[in-house]
């Protein structure tokens, strides 16, 4: 019996994940593509921020300023879609 390799076991394990009844081929696997893209992309985001802290230290305040402007522009997100009270 052969084993299965790491990626078809991955593979297997995220489809699990994403899956939900009803859901077709094309659904499974834009829903695969999407899982996989954000958690990369967070991983990205978590190396680059621990090698901006570890290497370049005085750079810290890019990284506050960078929170500073998610806030800043998350607030305006909100507001414009609030329903006005009728």
């Amino acid at each position: 019996m052969k084993e299965k390799n790491i990626f078809q076991r991955l593979d297997l394990r995220i489809e699990q994940l994403v899956t939900y009844p009803g859901c077709d081929q094309k659904m499974l696997n834009t829903r695969k593509t999407m899982w996989i893209a954000t958690v990369f992309g967070l991983v990205h985001v978590i190396l680059h921020t621990g090698a901006f802290l570890i290497f370049a230290p005085q750079s810290l305040h890019l990284l506050h300023q960078g929170v500073f402007r998610v806030q800043f522009l998350y607030k305006p997100v909100t507001l414009r879609y609030e329903r006005p009270d009728c």
